[in-house]
């Protein structure tokens, strides 16, 4: 019985210091002052939503097919693809990804408030609509036939410092934050 009361503030402080020391380790990750390029694997349902609407509908995402960028200052960019099957053919065509944004970006000429968006590539463009799925602009998109892999969506860097790229396979968009 002594040892127990001898062991157990030792290792309740051992278990204090550990989650201490991993929240400060996570947190300074986060806010390292770094940008970080975000793959599927780094995006769960705390931070995009597992259904969206779009439309008077809902419909699911598909968390393997996400990307995106998180700033430097904690500010997400976040995109996934999502099941339009309920859609018609009209809407699918151009709503094939949800766009998250805390900051506003640039897609050549046009800014895209924070918010949420849909999005797609049609003919060598890419479409941004807002939820209502009315068009809010239309940027030429780029088919990219030196990517080694392509995947369903990924957000990758380009090569201009702070520009990034939004693929749907081969075709990409490039975009930046506005400051």
């Amino acid at each position: 019985m002594r040892l127990q009361r001898i062991l157990f503030p030792v290792l309740a402080c051992a278990v204090a210091a550990c989650a201490s020391s991993y929240l400060s380790a996570s947190q300074s990750s986060t806010t390292s002052g770094q940008t970080t390029i975000l793959k599927a694997a780094d995006i769960t349902s705390k931070i995009f939503p597992e259904r969206v609407f779009y439309q008077g509908k809902t419909a699911p995402t598909e968390l393997r097919n996400t990307g995106g960028v998180h700033f430097a200052d904690g500010s997400y960019f976040l995109a996934g693809l999502v099941d339009s099957s309920g859609y018609s053919t009209a809407v699918k065509s151009k709503y094939q990804a949800y766009l998250l944004t805390e900051v506003p970006l640039r897609f050549g000429k046009y800014e895209l408030k924070p918010g949420a968006y849909g999005g797609g590539f049609v003919s060598r463009s890419f479409v941004v609509t807002d939820l209502g799925a009315h068009d809010l602009f239309s940027v030429p998109a780029t088919h990219d036939t030196a990517i080694r892999r392509p995947v369903p969506l990924q957000v990758l860097p380009a090569s201009s410092e702070g520009t990034y790229r939004l693929y749907r396979g081969r075709d990409y968009v490039e975009f930046r934050r506005v400051e």
